[in-house]
């Protein structure tokens, strides 16, 4: 008597591990975004969200702040089943109210990071924070259609896609058109190559960027002001380097880039 039979126990087993199961799939985002960002401190200082809505692995975000970038509205959906082997696999979107957005597959595991099959169409505006100490705001858009992007202890490895920038303008200190250009990123012997070029608007600009395994990084690059309307864009060129005859700035440069912690 008082003993429970081995499938009745069986039963009660599946209902715990069941109810359990609905208790962490259920577990509110706002509330493991707190516990998180207590933990760990200062290194979620780059990430910032408000009116957060949903579980922990879909939810939503009504603001949010990834460094410097601002977003008005946020979302993301983790696969749990791959948390246990170690990876963290999120697909994620984000939007500057209805000028644009973002969205990605990104991947965490080993010190590595992956950004798969990233789409955005964005207003350079965005990145007005990045320029603020030196009071220079952009205008335009900037599109890409990135195959993928792969991060190893915080620099750059591996990439391959395509970036445009359309009808680029400085609107500050001194308003300026830049015109359009077309970065391709491709990987090389472990060198990731980006190349850019200019389509013919009032900036002739073209150029290669070579990143290495190790944040090393070299630039070379040619830039012609060809818009008679504008002679301050000349001398804005100049303060790059001495032009030549025609008026072309050559620049080349090397250094190490900052580690991305992210």
């Amino acid at each position: 008597r008082g003993r429970i039979r081995p499938r009745a126990r069986g039963y009660i087993i599946y209902a715990v591990a069941a109810y359990l199961v609905f208790l962490v799939g259920t577990f509110p985002a706002s509330k493991a975004y707190r516990l998180i960002t207590k933990r760990a401190g200062e290194n979620t200082k780059s990430l910032e969200l408000a009116g957060i809505e949903g579980p922990w692995w879909s939810a939503t975000a009504t603001q949010a702040r990834i460094g410097p970038l601002e977003f008005t509205n946020a979302g993301w959906r983790l696969q749990p089943l791959l948390l246990l082997i170690g990876n963290v696999v999120l697909q994620v979107h984000a939007s500057k109210a209805d000028e644009g957005y973002i969205k990605s597959r990104v991947a965490f595991g080993f010190g590595k990071v992956s950004l798969k099959k990233t789409e955005m169409s964005l207003p350079l505006s965005i990145l007005d924070p990045l320029g603020g100490p030196f009071g220079v705001r952009l205008d335009g858009m900037i599109s890409s259609s990135i195959n993928k992007i792969i991060l190893r202890d915080g620099y750059p490895v591996m990439a391959d896609g395509v970036i445009i920038l359309n009808n680029m303008q400085i609107l500050s200190p001194q308003q300026l058109r830049l015109g359009d250009f077309k970065v391709v990123m491709v990987t090389e012997e472990k060198t990731v190559r980006l190349t850019f070029v200019d389509s013919g608007g009032p900036l002739k600009a073209e150029g290669v960027l070579q990143l290495n395994a190790d944040g090393g990084y070299d630039f070379s690059g040619t830039f012609l002001a060809q818009d008679q309307t504008q002679p301050t864009l000349a001398d804005y060129i100049s303060l790059m380097g001495k032009p030549d005859d025609n008026g072309q700035v050559t620049v080349s440069m090397s250094g190490k880039l900052r580690r991305m912690n992210i």
